[in-house]
């Protein structure tokens, strides 16, 4: 379990003006794969609009990068097919993360970063 709040949780924007926002993430390993469940706790996020009109489910997928170099290259080649940032910023001094509206071009929004907070110490372990 991860509390993602400042000063842990930094630079955050939300559709490219400054919002501070909290949440709590639950990450897990399974076969090869990452699971996470996100619950929005304050602030403007795309996590808190996908609640209120959604309801609780999948709110977006993500491919993380391994590096700054490759994480910019991926923006990049979205912006370059209109896919803007709705939400992103910085976790600790390793990980940024961002969130692209791909959803009118592949029908969904698309989490990618610089790294993985699973690789990070978590507030706590559930039992």
């Amino acid at each position: 379990m991860f509390d993602y709040k400042p000063p842990l949780l930094h630079d955050t924007e939300v559709r490219g003006e400054p919002a501070e926002f909290r949440m709590i993430g639950a990450e897990t390993h399974l076969d090869g794969l990452d699971f996470e469940l996100i619950q929005p706790v304050s602030g403007p996020s795309i996590y808190q609009e996908f609640l209120d009109t959604h309801g609780e489910g999948i709110q977006h997928i993500a491919c993380m990068q391994h590096s700054f170099g490759d994480s910019t290259a991926m923006k990049e080649h979205w912006a370059r097919r209109g896919a803007k940032v709705l939400m992103g910023g910085r976790i600790g001094e390793s990980i940024e993360f961002y969130y692209l509206d791909t959803a009118p071009i592949v029908k969904f929004v698309l989490e990618s970063g610089s790294g993985h907070a699973i690789d990070l110490q978590p507030t706590y372990i559930y039992p």
